[in-house]
């Protein structure tokens, strides 16, 4: 990833689409069967006297030893039946605490899976963030008010755009370099599952950082003469939240592609933009606290 002297980040990477063939599943439904393969034994016991109690209760009006052959298949039927819901509802462990659509995409494995899991992850943490977002934009989400001295208030001030100017930073090397390079090249591996958990995660941290910077805004009791100036810096993190859910739906394009027309070389992965603004105020901000530093001293 590049960055430019105007602030434009710039990523290519190679993006392998990655589904799991029948012969993957028939083999690892295999190796399930051998691990399970000794349960047959006591499946066979039980059903055998399940049958020699009923033989018996009927008075032995049906040979015992004729229903061998039948008690053998049905316990290598249930066995298998088994296996298969053990197969079918298997998660690795550090896919346990996530949603169950995002097990569920794990288990299909469906063409491009590694973006709609993705995608999947970030939904379920960032769509209970984004309420909280309306509810204190809105003004019915309590935020105990916090007073600073003058001093502290000016420096917590000053550092607003810059605070602003990092966190977009990591943002972005978040969206365009450090979970697309680890999606390009996925595999449903325990590191690499364990790896994409961790990038996922940092960037949900990162919009929870967008949270509480605009949570900071209602928080703080501004002090005179910085009032109107203190409302300048509301809302200045809404272009990075845009460009969280921006890389949120390329996630979600890359998932859908067509699998038959990408195999056939019909379609290729579209190139995208993710576009983060600067706040329109924030020169005129800045010149402002300067004008109103300059009077005061």
């Amino acid at each position: 990833m590049n960055e430019s002297e105007k602030g434009l980040y710039e990523g290519g990477h190679m993006m392998r689409f990655t589904e799991k063939r029948l012969h993957e599943r028939l083999i690892e439904y295999y190796k399930l069967f051998k691990e399970d393969a000794a349960d047959i034994f006591p499946l066979t016991a039980a059903l055998w006297g399940f049958l020699y109690v009923l033989v018996e209760a009927m008075d032995n009006k049906v040979s015992i030893g004729g229903l061998a052959l039948p008690v053998i298949i049905t316990a290598v039927l249930v066995l298998l039946y088994k296996v298969w819901l053990k197969y079918k509802n298997y998660t690795p462990e550090v896919l346990h605490e996530e949603s169950e659509a995002a097990k569920i995409i794990y288990r299909k494995q469906n063409c491009g899976w590694q973006f709609a899991l993705a995608e999947q992850m970030l939904i379920d943490k960032i769509s209970i963030i984004d309420l909280t977002l309306q509810r204190i934009k809105k003004g019915v989400e309590f935020i105990e008010p916090v007073n600073m001295t003058a001093d502290e208030y000016y420096n917590w001030l000053e550092l607003r755009p810059e605070a602003l100017k990092r966190l977009n930073h990591v943002v972005m090397v978040q969206c365009t370099d450090e979970i697309p390079a680890l999606l390009g090249d996925m595999d449903d591996s325990e590191t690499k599952l364990r790896e994409l958990k961790i990038k996922v995660s940092a960037l949900i941290r990162l919009y929870e950082h967008t949270m509480k910077y605009e949570a900071e805004c209602f928080q703080i009791v501004p002090r005179e003469p910085f009032v109107d100036l203190h409302k300048m810096t509301y809302g200045w993190t809404e272009p990075i939240q845009r460009a969280i859910n921006e890389f949120m739906e390329i996630l979600h394009s890359l998932a859908s592609i067509d699998r038959n027309l990408l195999k056939a070389g019909k379609v290729q992965p579209p190139h995208f933009n993710i576009i983060v603004r600067a706040p329109e105020n924030i020169e005129e901000f800045s010149k402002r606290l300067d004008d109103i530093s300059a009077n005061l001293t």
